[in-house]
């Protein structure tokens, strides 16, 4: 009866043991939010953010070498979409996240990271978001992109005056939170603006900064990138006629490539009130079509490819297309600023699915092994 004592002991400890192991798995992740004073806390850390050639990508690399970190080498950023990305901090994949609103506040609100740096403050009033017209549809049917531009700045004014409504179009639009879109508006440190002289020197910059990191090619001037005359005619700043070329084809549909982010929700209030068709339809346009893309890069290869005809992108993604691969293609109106934000990972609970197992089997089994132990301990007892 000793021996098969002993035996009984070791098993209800070991079981007892495979509990404990299993609740320390099944434990706290580290807390890196409350942790955070400078930049260079951030050294050895997984940021996830859009891929190179992007606003953020660019953004977020030029302040991490202004403050003493080697964007390759002192942390490890990873690309992808914001939807993606969400995931990625939520499930602990990743340390931090660089991206743009609702994304910010979603973590936030969902309770598992903390925004300690919004783009405005790594880089003050800084262009992000532009409406981009194909040279083709520029030089062929400049009155389609005067109208273009002005349903853009109708849109922008609608969005400003009814945030509950853009916010509810969004939400249906891309499947996002509807109290967390709107909040996103009242957490974010951007704005919605249509001229494009605003946006000019710092979309310049990220011509420079991309050009020094090896993104681009070539270095990009402001007539590289920059076509204002439609805007400049609609505001009265300038009066001079912008020509009609005497033969050109003829368009039927517009083909619009757009972002699941608060910065552009202009666009889809135009789509959702059917202003794009509308205001379109007496030049001749009979359809108008939008597509979402994950990130500023690959849209930038679907106007590449010929696919879409007009993009609400960041004005980074434009100046590797143009320099790198001759996009035909120039930024008629300016859409936001700012607007992004650094989202560290906050401490939650964390357990997998076999850990759980595991202990629930554990706890169980010591359970059951103590039981036997007592009684045959207790019958040799008596």
């Amino acid at each position: 009866m000793q021996g098969s004592g002993r035996v009984l002991l070791f098993l209800a400890v070991f079981s007892a043991s495979l509990v404990i192991a299993a609740f320390a798995v099944a434990g706290e992740t580290p807390e890196l939010a409350s942790k955070y004073k400078e930049p260079k806390d951030l050294k050895g850390l997984k940021i996830a953010t859009f891929p190179p050639g992007s606003i953020q990508y660019t953004i977020l690399s030029k302040w991490l070498k202004e403050n003493g970190l080697d964007p390759e080498k002192d942390v490890e950023i990873r690309t992808m979409g914001p939807r993606e990305a969400i995931s990625a901090i939520e499930s602990g994949a990743v340390d931090a996240v660089f991206l743009p609103e609702p994304a910010p506040t979603i973590i936030e609100l969902d309770g598992k990271g903390v925004r300690v740096v919004q783009s405005g403050e790594m880089y003050p009033n800084h262009a992000c978001c532009c409406l981009l017209v194909s040279g083709k549809l520029i030089r062929e049917h400049p009155e389609i992109v005067e109208q273009i531009v002005r349903t853009h700045i109708n849109a922008t004014k609608y969005l400003k005056e009814h945030p509950e409504e853009a916010a509810r179009i969004f939400s249906n639009k891309t499947g996002f939170d509807y109290e967390k879109t709107l909040a996103s508006f009242e957490r974010w440190d951007g704005d919605w603006i249509t001229n494009p002289h605003e946006m000019m020197n710092s979309t310049l910059e990220y011509a420079r900064v991309n050009y020094e990191l090896g993104l681009a090619k070539r270095l990009l001037t402001d007539e590289d990138l920059f076509d204002t005359r439609f805007y400049d005619k609609i505001m009265g700043i300038s009066s001079s006629p912008i020509p009609v070329p005497a033969e050109r084809e003829e368009i039927k549909e517009i083909r619009i490539g757009y972002q699941p982010s608060t910065h552009q929700i202009a666009e889809m209030i135009a789509m959702e009130k059917g202003w794009w068709q509308n205001d379109l339809k007496r030049f001749g346009v009979e359809n108008v079509t939008d597509k979402e893309f994950p990130s500023g890069p690959p849209e930038m290869n679907a106007m590449l490819a010929g696919e879409i005809d007009v993009a609400y992108v960041g004005t980074a993604p434009p100046i590797t297309a143009i320099a790198n691969s001759g996009l035909d293609a120039k930024i008629v109106a300016a859409v936001q600023i700012n607007g992004s934000a650094l989202v560290l990972r906050a401490a939650s609970k964390t357990q997998t699915p076999g850990f759980t197992a595991i202990s629930t089997i554990s706890a169980v089994s010591a359970v059951v092994v103590c039981f036997i132990a007592r009684r045959r301990f207790g019958q040799s007892n008596r």
